[in-house]
């Protein structure tokens, strides 16, 4: 039998040229399943656990943007409850602990170390205090609730211990939902994640997801959803396919019911990994695939109502007097926002200065990966990776023109999920030439960002153990303000420093290995695939 002619009806690959045995060949190995995580990856899971956990304690209570009223929401998020919120009768007043309502002491002031805190954070007397600044009384709705809800569960009578607690929680669910994309995922989607969640999180993201801030769930659900879309769409076994479906639900989730920007980047991440999981197969258009797009599409749509029905897209559909000119100005300056993301604009409350040995390394990593990825990109892919980069730039331009407070000022982290996506889509490759990086480039971005970790945790440990006009090279002596943390801040900066080398440095193997050494076509869609496996998976819309 003519070879061509016995293949031609079983594989395709949008942009790829392979031998027709090679072909056959990577089709029979991937019925056998991908390779289950070794105990590097699994290390490498708990090294990141920690480097996490370094970050979410490096700096005190109310550190992250606007956390007083980020508290204040939480505190209040069940209403009326004991030593956590009183709401008077007509809803009118609410009140707080005066350790949640006068924490960002030295916010602003990078002058001012976190001791400036209240001394004790124990709740033991009926003392509450008013305040109008949360998602309630005149401010309720600006922001989903779903994210507040869910820390309010771990609120207690010490402040500070919540708010590690609430901090911990969050990096369990960055290190989970990472890890269970990972293991159901292909090689190829195993080394674009690594390639994103490594390339993207140093520094904006390491302080933002073990925070408080909602946010944090942004970048989760930016991290994470385009592979569990994509991974679902081409999924050859059905329990592959049903654990990338719950982790879509989960990060659409995530990000919607923390911020309404999130949803509209979710629809952006949605779109950008249905096109492209679909133009790997021979028959986008046959009954499997289409019963399995009704998931991206009751994903995409369950976005677009959070996003249109949020407090936060009402602020942004208001122009407040601003005129073209405010559009122009904005835009002029919308790549320093990307910039900004990597290190440019300070952390926390604008008060917290990275040098440029930070954000210099960490920008030219970011851009020089994406070169590399796009050095054999296919025409549905380009498409994708040029409508993402454009969403970054004109999406928050109109948003952040057009939107009055509280989120009416331009900030790095209202893009930075766009950035992560961008990442995501680049290193994704669906052509037969798939993205890979030599050993020296390999270890040149290992050590890279391991340096710009390290000198970025330590800028900011520095910043609140003894404020910036303090300079010498050991943080102690100096004011640490977790009681309840049995570790100084010098540990800390060496567990976060570790913690990131080591995560980076195991994990980046897979960026080296080529996918043809245990499975060329990994996470790429076959036409025989497409038509043994049963058409009746499908998805139904999420609640």
């Amino acid at each position: 039998m003519d070879m061509d002619k016995a293949s031609s009806g079983h594989n395709r690959l949008i942009g790829g040229d392979a031998s027709d045995i090679r072909i056959a060949h990577a089709h029979r190995k991937s019925r056998r399943g991908l390779p289950r995580p070794s105990w590097r990856e699994v290390l490498a899971l708990g090294f990141f656990v920690v480097f996490l956990a370094a970050w979410a304690v490096a700096s005190p209570v109310a550190s992250s943007p606007d956390e007083d009223f980020h508290l204040a929401s939480i505190w209040c998020a069940q209403g009326d409850r004991d030593l956590a919120c009183k709401v008077s009768d007509d809803g009118a007043v609410y009140e707080i602990p005066p350790a949640v309502r006068h924490a960002p002491c030295f916010a602003f002031h990078p002058e001012i170390p976190g001791s400036c805190q209240v001394t004790t954070n124990v709740r033991e007397d009926d003392v509450f205090v008013a305040t109008d600044r949360g998602n309630f009384g005149a401010h309720a709705g600006e922001y989903p609730g779903e994210f507040y809800s869910m820390m309010s569960l771990f609120v207690g009578p010490d402040v500070a211990r919540s708010v590690i607690v609430m901090r911990l929680v969050n990096v369990l669910i960055m290190a989970s939902m990472v890890a269970v994309t990972y293991a159901a995922s292909s090689l190829r989607a195993r080394r674009a994640l690594v390639a994103t969640v490594g390339t993207t999180l140093i520094p904006l993201g390491a302080f933002i997801v073990p925070s408080i801030n909602p946010s944090s769930w942004a970048v989760i659900s930016a991290a994470t959803l385009l592979f569990a879309v994509s991974g679902f769409m081409v999924a050859r076994e059905r329990g592959r396919m049903i654990t990338l479906g719950t982790v879509a639900v989960i990060a659409l989730g995530l990000g919607a019911g923390a911020r309404a920007d999130a949803a509209a980047y979710a629809i952006i991440a949605i779109g950008a990994a249905t096109v492209t999981a679909m133009s790997t197969m021979a028959s986008p258009w046959n009954r499997r695939t289409l019963g399995r797009l009704v998931l991206p599409v009751c994903l995409a749509v369950v976005a677009g109502v959070s996003y249109l029905t949020a407090g936060q897209a009402s602020a942004a559909g208001q122009s407040a007097g601003r005129g073209p000119s405010e559009f122009l100005f904005v835009s002029l300056d919308t790549l320093s926002l990307w910039v900004g993301s990597f290190g440019l604009s300070p952390l926390g409350w604008f008060d917290t200065p990275l040098p440029s040995v930070v954000w210099v390394p960490v920008a030219a990593v970011f851009f020089a990966v994406i070169f590399v990825a796009m050095s054999a990109v296919g025409r549905w892919r380009g498409a994708m990776v040029a409508f993402v980069a454009l969403s970054a730039f004109v999406l928050p331009t109109y948003i952040q023109a057009s939107a009055v407070e509280p989120i009416g000022s331009v900030q790095p982290r209202y893009i930075y999920p766009l950035l992560i996506v961008l990442m995501a889509v680049a290193t994704l490759s669906t052509e037969q030439r798939e993205f890979v990086l030599s050993p020296v480039q390999r270890w040149i971005i290992v050590g890279v960002l391991s340096a710009a970790n390290s000198v970025a945790l330590y800028e900011t440990l520095r910043r609140f153990v003894t404020g910036t006009s303090v300079r010498q090279l050991r943080l102690a002596p100096g004011d640490w303000w977790w009681s309840s943390v049995p570790f100084s801040s010098e540990m800390v900066w060496a567990a976060g420093s570790t913690g990131f080398f080591v995560a980076l440095a195991l994990a980046s193997r897979v960026l080296v290995r080529r996918v043809s050494a245990e499975d060329p076509m990994a996470g790429v869609e076959t036409e025989t695939a497409s038509r043994t496996e049963s058409d009746r998976s499908s998805f139904a819309c999420p609640a």
